[in-house]
């Protein structure tokens, strides 16, 4: 009887009406296909982050050294097809900005953002737990200094006098917000060297299955907690 009144009601139906109905129906299995192979990826990546585990704790074990762990680890995950190297990267970024108390929707999170961003994510891990960090460091401050010179001079001017700076007397003022840039964000350089030195694949790793397992369901280490300055929305 169900089916006998289903079949009325199509044929009641004009062609106009039936195209929209079809289309309407692939459209949504084109969106739970697409859900589905998300969800199986994730699952995947989960597995990434248990095997990037258990090989850095077993390189430890063997008694491999920073460099050697650091450098297998990330050829390890180079060899694998995906996008699980874009993940980790997004993640090690997120986890910074939490750290320095960033908000990433203002002009200091968005810089340093694309500083990060910007960086081959092995120029970044071949420091992890090994010290040594400060000429990464100063390379990650000099681009953030120049990320908001480049980009938040004109900004802060404008939030600070209601203008931009321009004119003759622009040149001290310019240099003197410069000055006062540098100064800011020198004072992030130990997060920041505490950050990259402390860190290990075994963190990473879990928080990152900790935030697949947000969306997939199953166990997982909570996203790490903030920490150092906190920095107010510019």
């Amino acid at each position: 009887m169900t089916i006998r009144r289903l079949e009325r009601q199509w044929d009641s139906l004009n062609n106009y009406e039936k195209r929209a109905i079809v289309k309407e129906a692939k459209e949504r299995l084109a969106v739970k296909r697409l859900i589905k192979e998300e969800m199986l990826m994730m699952e995947q990546h989960k597995r990434t982050c248990d095997l990037m585990i258990r090989e850095e704790r077993r390189m430890i074990r063997e008694g491999y050294s920073r460099d050697q762990i650091n450098e297998g680890i990330m050829d390890m995950l180079g060899a694998i097809p995906g996008s699980y190297m874009t993940y980790l990267k997004q993640y090690f970024i997120e986890m910074i900005l939490n750290k320095l108390g960033f908000d990433t929707d203002s002009l200091l999170g968005y810089a340093l953002k694309n500083t990060f961003e910007n960086m081959e994510i092995t120029n970044i891990t071949k420091y992890f737990g090994k010290g040594g960090c400060e000429p990464l460091v100063g390379l990650i401050l000099e681009s953030f200094q120049e990320a908001l010179q480049e980009k938040g001079v004109d900004m802060i001017a404008e939030k600070l006098f209601g203008r931009k700076m321009e004119g003759f007397i622009s040149g001290t003022g310019r240099e003197m917000l410069m000055n006062a840039i540098r100064d800011m964000t020198d004072q992030f350089r130990d997060p920041i060297t505490r950050t990259v030195c402390s860190m290990d694949f075994a963190s990473l790793g879990g928080g990152l299955k900790g935030m697949f397992s947000k969306f997939t369901g199953g166990s997982g280490p909570a996203a790490p907690a903030s920490g150092a300055p906190t920095v107010p929305k510019v």
